[in-house]
């Protein structure tokens, strides 16, 4: 559970997570999502505060992020091309940083992207995440770590995630942005006889991204990340 409280000594808005089961695994993976997200300063990433625990139950105090997250965004305002391959062109950023600093995200999905008012987005949920410098880890060998819609072939066949996984995941979440745009536009008598071709590019657009995104090889997938495909891509906006 996610709460909106105040920060009385800064007076500033928080985010407050509390998990309400406790027990030792769980305080552990709440402490591991808070030093995951502590080592990385970025503005596409949401910020810790503060881990601790108050009667029995663990929270962590964040960045509060004024808006709602990706997936609630698609469900009731579908993207144009444009505003997705604008966004996820930042939270590639994002993603690459926290590569940078030693961080395999491992659950990137519409519903731990936050966009704030402005529309900006910003990586949230940290719990999965595994720290190259960090020798233990809170799962076993073998296990399907990440959400089921949203992983890589060698996650699902239980085996460690890499920065290339991670291109699948982008291509997973930016997959699902495009298509709920499609929908949108084919669903809707008003622009079904004018936008006929639009429709059809951005199809083409998504499946194609798709397809390169989520190469079963993980070389090719990193030579399509390598091409900067944002920005070769973006004559679909």
């Amino acid at each position: 559970m996610v709460y909106r409280a105040i920060d009385q000594q800064l007076k500033r808005d928080v985010a407050t997570k509390l998990i309400p089961v406790y027990n030792d695994q769980t305080v552990a993976r709440i402490r591991h999502e808070a030093e995951a997200a502590a080592a990385l300063k970025h503005p596409g990433i949401v910020q810790p505060y503060q881990f601790g625990e108050r009667s029995v139950t663990p929270f962590l105090v964040m960045e509060f992020v004024d808006g709602r997250s990706l997936a609630s965004h698609l469900r009731e305002d579908p993207m144009p091309v444009s505003d997705a391959v604008a966004l996820f062109e930042k939270v590639a950023s994002a993603v690459e940083f926290t590569h940078q600093n030693g961080v395999i995200y491992r659950d990137l999905k519409p519903g731990n992207i936050l966009l704030d008012e402005n529309l900006q987005p910003k990586v949230c949920d940290f719990g999965l995440a595994h720290r190259t410098d960090v020798n233990h880890t809170l799962h076993s060998t073998g296990d399907v770590i990440g959400t089921p819609a949203f992983i890589s072939p060698e996650q699902a066949r239980g085996e460690s995630a890499t920065k290339i996984s991670n291109v699948y995941l982008l291509g997973a979440a930016m997959y699902s942005a495009l298509i709920a745009g499609l929908q949108a536009s084919i669903s809707d008598p008003h622009l079904v006889g004018n936008n006929q071709s639009g429709a059809f590019r951005r199809n083409c657009f998504a499946e194609s991204f798709k397809r390169r995104c989520a190469e079963r090889r993980g070389n090719d997938r990193t030579a399509f990340a390598a091409e900067k495909s944002f920005e070769t891509l973006c004559e679909y906006r």
